[in-house]
Parts: C-alpha cells; structure tokens; sequence
C-alpha cells in the first residue's frame, strides 16, 4: 500500500465553507437587512445602524396622595417626534459581527463635538479594581475622577435637583443602605440603616423625597422587591417611616421620579415579564399603568426626559439591545426605537442622551446629541458593566477636580501575577499544564499561563459568596486523545485554556441563567446563590432566569424551545459570576446551533481564557505542528489492478436442460 500523505501545517480555514465564517455572514446579513428596514421605516435607525455596523464591518396608599405637588418647570420648545429626527454621518469604533471582537475606541484624547452649554459630569458606578464605586467623568476632558473608594461597592448615583448631593447604595456597612455623598465638603451620610436591601434611589423633583426599591420584611420569604418613598429631612413631629408605593407578586424596582413630580416609573414584573410601568401619585384606583406592553422582551432602565415630554428605556429586539422613546403627550401610540443600547440617561438639561453599549464580553458608554441624535462622543471602554448613571452640572466655584482625586481611568480587576514553570525539557519554547490544587475534575489541569487568573477567580468567588463553588469543575483540560465535548473544530478544552463549571448547581437552583442575546448568537449570564441570605452578601436579581432543565420536566413546549423563560426573579441574593469571570479574563462561549436539542451545546458553563489568541495559536502553547495534522487518504493517480488471491471459476456457457438451477461447478476448467 502507498504511504499516506499528510497536509502541511495549516492555520483554521478561512474559505466560505467554514462554519464560523458561514455564521458571521449570515449575521451580518441580518444586521445589513435590519439596517435597510429599520433606515427605510425609521431615518434615525437606520442611519445609525448603516453607520455603526455596515460602514465598519466589524401601602400607604392614602398617605402618598399627601406628597406635595411641586412645580412644574419651564422648558423650552419641546423635542420633535422621534420619526422626524435626521440621523447625520456618525464617527464610531470599528465594529464587527463577531462576538470575540473587542471595540477600540478612536480619538478618545481629542475633544468631543458636543454642545458649548454641556458642562458638567457623567457620574457612574463602574467596576474600580475589585469593587464598584462612583467616578466622574468629564466629556469636554475625556478625564476621570475618583468620587468613593474603600474594600466595599457602591452604586445607583443619583445627583439631587440642586446639583449639591449625590445618593447612592453601598455595603460598607456590610448590609446595602442608602447614602448622601455632600459634594461641597465630601461627607458621606447614612440615610437608611436596616438589614433590608435598599438601592436604586431617584429624588423628586423639589429635592425633599427619595423612592428607591427595597426588600421589605413583610414580604419575607418571597423576598419580591417593592417600591418606597421617604422623606429625606422629615420634620420631627411627623412620622419617618417610608412610604410603601407598590404591593403586588413580583418584583418591582428601579424608580424614576417624572419631572412634574406626580408620576414614578418602574420596572414590574406583575405581568410575568420585565415592564415599563408608570405609578401615578394623585390616582388611587388606577394607579398603575403599563406603558410598554412587550412582552417577548425584558424592559429596563428608564428614564425621563428633562422636560417630561419622552419616557425612555431599553429593550431587546431581534437580537440587538434598543434604547426605545415613549411620547408622553400621546400615550397611545407605541413606544419607537431610536438607537442601539441600553441604560439611557438624559444629560445637560436634555441635550445629550447617554447610553452603554455591550459585546458579549465588553461594554463602552456614548452620547449623542438630542433631539438630533448626531454622535457627540465616541464608545468609551469600561472595566466592566455600569451599575447606574446620573448627570452633575458643573460648578464654577467647586469643581470636583479640586476636591477628589483625578484619575487617567477606571481601575480594571487586578490580575494575578503569572509564575510560569519552567519548560526546560519541553522544544519549542512549548509549555505545560499545571495540577490545580484542591480542584475536583476528570483531569484538574489548566496551562500554565491561566491556572494563576483561575485561581484569582476562584479566590474571589469564595469571598464574595461564601463559598468554594469552583473548587469543583465539571471539565478543565482534556487530553488531546479523548473525544471533544462537543463535535467541533475547535475544543477549547484541548488548549488548557478553557472550564466547564459544575452544572448540578443548576439542578438544585443554587446556580441561575439568564439567557442574552446578541445578534444571532446566544450566551448565558450565570449568578451564584450566595450562602448567606441575609443581606450581608450578593444583591437581588433583577433579570428574569431562563430556566434550561425544564426541558427534563415533560413539558413539551419547554423541551421544544430548550428550557422555559421565568416569570419572576427568584428570591434571594445572588452574585454575577459571569462579570466575576470577566474580571480575570475568563470569557463565556455562544450557544451551539443545536443547543434546544442538547444541554451541553448550550456551553452555558463554559468559560475560556483567550487573551486575544486564536485556538489554533493556543493549541500551539502546547503541541507541536505536526500533532495538529490530520491525516487525508489520497487515491494513486492512476488505476492499479489488485492482485488475485484465489483462483477464478469459469462458468458453463450451456445452462442445463432442466427447469431446477444447477450451481456452477467449483472445480476449476482446464
């Protein structure tokens, strides 16, 4: 037999017949569709997605109608429709359709285009090191400054209507209440002190109220979190006690205060989804509204305008996060999307609209200009998703960069220091896996440049919830002659680069998914139950669970569709293991196209450690060239008759007179 030939080393096939790259067509040709449609239907929309993705091609109820009315302010002329606005050329970070991309920023150092009167700072609670904390940010400046710090988080700013406070959530007292940061003379004051979970405030607009969300204790166990109001300087013949706004099964949270003063938006899940609900103060029947009515969708984050007139949130359609516009003054008519995002936030008196933008791995804060929606500051990088925003005019006499400290940026997680064992025997400058040590897997091996970003992972897991959840792993490194986990071309596995959590906290409900989708893939966020529920660790879920092992219970719609949507958020305190993972440089996978069918193609507990490289680069750290061939069997180039090892039987050429069939003689012929 000839010798089998064998290809020359090879890097992952780049021609249209390969599955990654037949995925990324079609992905981008659904954006490129949805960008005629919407640029067709919607100017704005369109404009920005011709330009962002196909020009680049990457109770007491009775005492609440005592609040005081405040007045309404003066505003100028009102905004004009959202289906009038004209979309103008827009300059942003080249992005592409593939979710390993990272977006990089252009021209962050030079000044932004936006308007003379928009002095002031972006206030965010962004990832600081390890812990969440409240910086500015100045967008004439592109400048940083450090407002909170301390071993504990803070979050939810909200600058009071008088430009001199901030109130915010924090745990620094080992149970999450609400503060007053002065700006004049950086004190901090304690507002609220209970062992509940208070968070999310919004002030009113006279600056004597907060509503923020709370668990209260009467709706123990089920833990729904609910709506209050308090006074902020109560006077002391009067009663102190917040004021409960919402009562119903399911959470409700996040409060905005409307400029008029007798309106508060939030998001409810009473209808068995995320919804954009308004509660109006001076109705006691029919308080509550729902305004968003969509239900295939989770809603989020809203926000009011300046002058009351729009009401904006976030939603997820076909794949792609949209920041959507309800016209208050025709409430009628449905809410229309206006640009890609979420978190929106109106700055500078309503002429700028801020907003977070995320990959599957990364996020990044903009602004555009209002009403016109023209892009007035390019995607800024962020160390991690932001926990709220809110807007500080600036002040001429005490501008903060005189009172707290200036910082270039955002402090990312610190990454555990790299201690490489020494390869002396291995060619090729070549490395190994290392033994994980006290982890539980069919092989606790990782390479020897991840396993220290592991343990840093693990480390901080165990502190923030009380417990060594990853000590034991479900995969980490598998030899490169086992099978893979799934049929793919490229098994992370292989690489020493990858793990696959424990999946049986899944089973119990100590481990909750929730599904998100970006584009046309889909990836899982994972919160880890705490194991101390009492405030002291975790917060509350906000993100209604997709439930991946109903697909197991006989129910056949659940098995069709692979798991069942919740219709409420679990009870209980939770950590964000995805973003946890992040930290360290631990990224999640997409779902397999045939993830409905099989629960391990969902790779909902997969996390790789990339660091930028491709697989066929990380499988390299380990193996030599040639234990990445594969063999391909070449027929001879020409026709080779193969040798006889019998002898042939000639048949006679008469058939037999006779109607029986007579077998051919086995005795050879002469």
């Amino acid at each position: 037999m000839p010798e089998e030939k064998r290809q020359p080393p090879q890097p992952p096939s780049r021609t249209l017949a390969h599955p990654r790259v037949r995925k990324g067509l079609f992905l981008i040709g659904v954006i490129i569709l949805g960008g005629f449609l919407s640029w067709r239907f919607t100017p704005a929309l369109g404009g920005f997605i011709k330009t962002l993705f196909i020009q680049h091609s990457q109770p007491a109820q009775a005492a609440l109608n005592g609040i005081p009315i405040t007045s309404t302010p003066t505003f100028s002329t009102p905004s004009p429709p959202i289906n009038t606005l004209t979309p103008t050329a827009l300059t942003h970070p080249t992005i592409t359709a593939s979710s390993t991309d990272i977006i990089t920023p252009q021209n962050v150092t030079s000044p932004n285009n936006l308007p003379n009167s928009s002095a002031g700072y972006l206030i965010l609670s962004v990832l600081d090191g390890n812990y969440y904390h409240l910086i500015a940010f100045d967008p004439q400046h592109n400048s940083y400054i450090r407002l909170t710090t301390g071993e504990w988080d803070d979050i939810n700013p909200a600058v009071s209507p008088d430009q001199k406070t901030i109130a915010f959530a924090s745990n620094r007292d080992g149970y999450w209440d609400l503060y007053l940061l002065d700006l004049t003379n950086r004190q901090v004051s304690q507002l609220t002190n209970t062992p509940e979970y208070d968070a999310a405030p919004s002030w009113s607009p006279d600056g004597k109220w907060l509503a923020y969300e709370s668990y209260p204790s009467s709706s123990l166990p089920d833990n729904n979190l609910e709506i209050f109001i308090r006074s902020i300087n109560p006077e002391p013949s009067a009663n102190s006690q917040p004021l409960q706004l919402t009562n119903q099964s399911g959470a409700d949270f996040s409060p905005v205060w409307s400029p008029s003063g007798r309106q508060i938006a939030f998001v409810s899940q009473r209808s068995g989804n995320n919804e954009i609900w308004i509660a109006n103060l001076d109705s006691v029947e029919d308080r509550y509204q729902n305004i968003s009515h969509y239900p295939r969708s989770p809603n989020q984050n809203p926000q009011w305008s300046a002058d009351g007139k729009w009401l904006v949130w976030d939603t997820t359609i076909e794949g792609v996060s949209w920041i959507v516009a309800w016209d208050t003054g025709q409430p009628a008519k449905p809410p229309a999307p206006i640009t890609p995002g979420d978190h929106p936030h109106y700055a500078d008196n309503g002429h700028s609209l801020y907003f977070q933008f995320q990959t599957p791995n990364h996020a990044y804060f903009g602004a555009y200009s209002f009403p016109d929606l023209s892009s007035s500051l390019p995607l800024q990088p962020l160390p991690s998703r932001i926990k709220g925003m809110s807007w500080l005019n600036k002040s001429p006499s005490q501008p903060l960069e005189n009172q707290f400290e200036a910082i270039p940026q955002p402090r990312s997680a610190p990454r555990q220091e790299v201690a490489l064992t020494s390869p002396s025997n291995i060619p090729g400058g070549r490395q190994r896996v290392i033994p994980l040590e006290n982890v539980h897997a069919p092989f606790p091996l990782l390479q020897d440049w991840v396993n220290e970003s592991f343990q840093a992972w693990r480390a901080q897991t165990n502190r923030l919830s009380g417990w060594d959840y990853l000590s034991q792993l479900e995969n980490a490194y598998i030899p490169l002659s086992s099978p893979p986990i799934a049929a793919l071309d490229e098994e992370w596995f292989y690489t020493g680069r990858a793990i696959a959590l424990e999946s049986g906290a899944l089973n119990s409900g100590w481990l909750i998914s929730v599904r998100e989708e970006y584009g046309a893939e889909i990836f899982w966020r994972l919160y880890l139950k705490t194991r101390l529920q009492d405030g002291s660790l975790g917060e509350p879920l906000h993100d209604l669970p997709f439930d991946l092992t109903a697909r197991y219970r006989g129910d056949p719609i659940a098995y069709d569709q692979g798991g069942k949507q919740a219709s409420v958020s679990p009870a209980g305190y939770y950590i964000d293991l995805t973003e946890l993972a992040l930290r360290y440089g631990w990224e999640r996978l997409p779902a397999l196209l045939s993830w409905r069918a099989s629960l391990p193609n969902t790779r909902f507990n997969q996390f790789i450690a990339r660091d930028g490289l491709t697989w066929y680069e990380a499988m390299l750290e380990l193996y030599p060239p040639e234990a990445l061939y594969t063999a391909t069997p070449l027929p001879p180039p020409t026709a080779t008759a193969l040798p006889t090892p019998f002898t042939t039987h000639t048949p006679t050429a008469t058939l037999p007179q006779s109607t029986s069939v007579t077998p051919f003689s086995t005795t050879p012929s002469p």
